[in-house]
């Protein structure tokens, strides 16, 4: 069911997936909670901002949940499906450190290099500073997650729709997260053989 109309108060429980319509018609008056995954494919065209898993109150004054913006900067990216995983990290390993509890997977027609807004809010942040917050990408040839390219704009936004935005060349799935960490030196580093192990 992808047609919706007027709710007071929604929440997608865990394991559970909305999808929302190419033309959104979902109009939440109270709270929109997203604890599995909201759903959306729209087409996503050359140099053209196009909005997804964008939720409005009735009056469409406020919004309730904001999820990706994606601008392809060099041809048309066709039929796009992006997908949020609302309270949860991103499941893969190597996840980076301080991670907004949200994960995020775009999947277009076809890949071309974007210019991407990732939406989050302020309780899926937590103690985290926005200003420290940047873009990542699950690379499976590493099993890792890359930086992504920052773009000029800083982190920002309130609410419902603080966000990061960047550079993206390859597609799904993202975080968002602090950057890089920082380098230690080592001190020492020292081994004790004993009967049964080893102590480090």
């Amino acid at each position: 069911e992808t047609s919706y109309g007027k709710v007071n108060n929604l929440t997608v429980n865990a394991g559970a997936t909305l999808e929302l319509a190419s033309v959104n018609n979902l109009e939440v008056e109270g709270t929109l909670t997203n604890n599995g995954w909201l759903k959306q494919t729209k087409f996503a065209a050359n140099a053209s901002l196009t909005e997804f898993l964008r939720v409005k109150n009735v009056a469409g004054t406020v919004d309730k949940y904001s999820g990706v913006d994606l601008t392809p900067t060099s041809s048309a990216m066709g039929d796009t499906v992006v997908i949020v995983k609302g309270n949860q990290e991103c499941p893969q390993a190597n996840a980076p450190a301080n991670t907004v509890n949200r994960c995020y997977e775009i999947t277009p027609t076809t890949v071309a290099p974007a210019t991407t807004r990732f939406y989050f809010d302020s309780a899926e942040r937590g103690s985290l500073v926005l200003a420290t917050l940047n873009g990542w990408h699950y690379n499976t040839g590493t099993s890792a997650f890359d930086l992504l390219p920052a773009t000029a704009n800083p982190p920002g936004g309130s609410g419902a729709r603080e966000y990061v935005e960047a550079t993206t060349t390859t597609y799904s799935p993202f975080a968002v997260a602090t950057g890089n960490p920082l380098a230690v030196t080592l001190a020492s580093f020292g081994a004790q053989g004993q009967s049964d192990r080893i102590v480090v």
